[in-house]
């Protein structure tokens, strides 16, 4: 009983992160768009994933979404629109996502971008092999950092 009701919340919160506005068609390889499409087409892909509950999206606007990939986290932003997604992340410099707009982050890690619908993926882990499977579903990221903060791998609650 308690793994089905858990079961039922992870699908409520997965498919409310990644509802598609009517019409819209998703680039990616599954039928859904957003949140919902990626945990999907990660999962294809063989990833143990989960829904690992929301952070605080800052310097970027959107709703942030916490994903467990294999162990590891990885954060989604996420917007109503393509068109909003593609305005935030216009933002971010693609040689040194340090630079998000104005403001200067240190981020803790090495950061590497992804964009998709209404997404944008963010890793900060030095794990080769989820860097390997987020690009293979991804494709190559938009924006990649090649300092940031030391870090360990992010492991999930």
């Amino acid at each position: 009983m308690k793994r089905s009701l858990l079961g039922a919340v992870v699908i409520v919160i997965v498919a409310a992160c990644g509802a598609s506005p009517a019409g819209s068609v998703s680039p990616s390889s599954s039928n859904a768009g957003g949140a919902a499409g990626l945990l999907a087409d990660l999962q294809r892909a063989g990833a143990a994933t989960s829904p690992q509950g929301t952070f605080a999206p800052d310097p970027l606007p959107g709703r942030g979404v916490l994903l467990c990939v294999n162990g590891e986290v990885v954060r989604l932003y996420v917007y109503s629109s393509t068109a909003e997604r593609a305005q935030a992340t216009a933002r971010i410099d693609r040689n040194d996502p340090s630079h998000v707009g104005s403001a200067m982050v240190d981020w803790v890690g090495r950061p590497r971008f992804w964009q998709r619908d209404r997404i944008a993926v963010l890793y900060l882990g030095p794990t080769q092999a989820t860097e390997t499977l987020l690009t293979s579903v991804l494709g190559m990221p938009f924006a990649r950092g090649q300092g940031g903060l030391p870090s360990q791998t992010e492991a999930c609650r």
